[in-house]
C-alpha cells in the first residue's frame, strides 16, 4: 500500500514538474512574441523545452515570422519601385511640357489661328494641372520615407524653378521681376522643396 502511494506521488510530481516546464515554455513564446511585436526586430521565438508539441509550435510561429518578413521586403521593394516610377513619370512629362508650353506660345502671338492655338495651350495647361496632381501624390506616398537631406542652393533652386513656369506665368499675363538673394543654401530635400517652390508659383 504504501509502494503504490510512493508511485503515484511520484508520478503526480513529474506530472506536476511536467506541467510546470510546459507552462515556463509557453509563457517564454508568448513574451518572445510580445518583444517581436513590439520592436523593430528579426528576433525568433525561442524553446528549451524537449517536448516536441513545443518545439514543433515554435517552429511553426517562426516560419511565419520569416514569411511575414519576407512579405514586407518585398512589399517595400514594389512600393519604392513604385515610387520611382512616379517621379521619373513626372520629370519625364514636365520638361517636353515645358517645351510644347513655349512652343505654342510663340505659335500664338504670330499665328493667324488664334482658336486653334488657344486650345493647344488650354490643353498643355490642362496636362499640366494634372501632373502637379501625380508630383503631389508622389509626395504624399514619400511621406513615410526619410528625407534625403543635402546642402541645398536656395537661391539657385527659386531662379530655376521661375524660369521653367515663365511660359505659364507669361500666358496668365502675369509679370515677374525677381529680386532673389544670391548664395542662400538651407539643408533639406531638394525634390520636395522644388515641390513646394513649385506649388507656391503656380498659386
Amino acid at each position: 500500500m504504501k509502494v503504490a502511494a510512493l508511485v503515484l506521488g511520484l508520478v503526480a510530481l513529474a506530472l506536476a514538474i511536467g506541467l510546470i516546464m510546459l507552462i515556463t515554455d509557453l509563457k517564454r513564446i508568448s513574451d518572445d512574441l510580445d518583444f517581436i511585436n513590439h520592436a523593430d526586430t528579426n528576433a525568433l521565438v525561442t524553446t528549451g523545452s524537449n517536448i516536441g508539441l513545443i518545439r514543433t509550435l515554435a517552429d511553426r510561429i517562426n516560419a511565419v515570422l520569416n514569411k511575414t518578413r519576407r512579405l514586407q521586403i518585398t512589399q517595400a521593394e514594389q512600393n519604392k519601385q513604385v515610387r520611382q516610377m512616379l517621379t521619373n513619370l513626372t520629370h519625364d512629362i514636365k520638361t517636353p511640357l515645358t517645351v510644347a508650353r513655349g512652343y505654342a506660345q510663340l505659335l500664338k502671338e504670330g499665328s493667324a489661328d488664334q482658336e486653334q492655338l488657344g486650345k493647344i495651350l488650354n490643353n498643355l495647361q490642362s496636362v499640366d494641372h494634372y501632373l502637379h496632381y501625380l508630383m503631389d501624390f508622389n509626395l504624399i506616398q514619400e511621406k513615410s520615407v526619410s528625407l534625403d537631406l543635402t546642402r541645398v542652393n536656395l537661391s539657385a533652386l527659386v531662379q530655376q524653378e521661375l524660369f521653367n513656369a515663365f511660359d505659364s506665368l507669361t500666358a496668365r499675363s502675369v509679370t515677374v521681376e525677381p529680386r532673389i538673394q544670391t548664395g542662400v543654401e538651407i539643408t533639406t530635400d531638394q525634390i520636395m522643396m522644388s515641390r513646394i517652390i513649385q506649388n507656391l508659383i503656380g498659386n
